[in-house]
């Protein structure tokens, strides 16, 4: 296992990063979004929203998640879990 600088390998700092990619395409101050928050209704997400959210952790992350697992995501934790179990898959098929 390499030692790269932006190793992203626990909960907290998916979170973390989740906080801010959301906080940043939502315009909402970060204090706002904890894992519970629910993007849509608590937040006022639309559908243009979810997408530049998608797309912004799709990138920091160099994951590629599906639009069927994306559809499910009403929760800050259901993009946790999400990029959680992405990255893992990614370790294994590397």
């Amino acid at each position: 296992m390499s030692n790269e600088p932006d190793k992203i390998d626990d909960i907290a700092t998916i979170f973390s990063c989740v906080r801010r990619i959301i906080s940043e395409e939502m315009g909402v101050e970060s204090e706002n979004v904890q894992p519970g928050t629910n993007i849509i209704t608590e937040l006022g997400a639309g559908q243009s929203d979810m997408e530049s959210i998608m797309t912004a952790t799709e990138h920091k992350f160099q994951i590629k998640i599906s639009n069927e697992n994306w559809g499910k995501v009403r929760m800050v934790c259901d993009i946790v879990h999400l990029v959680d179990v992405y990255l893992e898959i990614k370790q294994i098929e590397m």
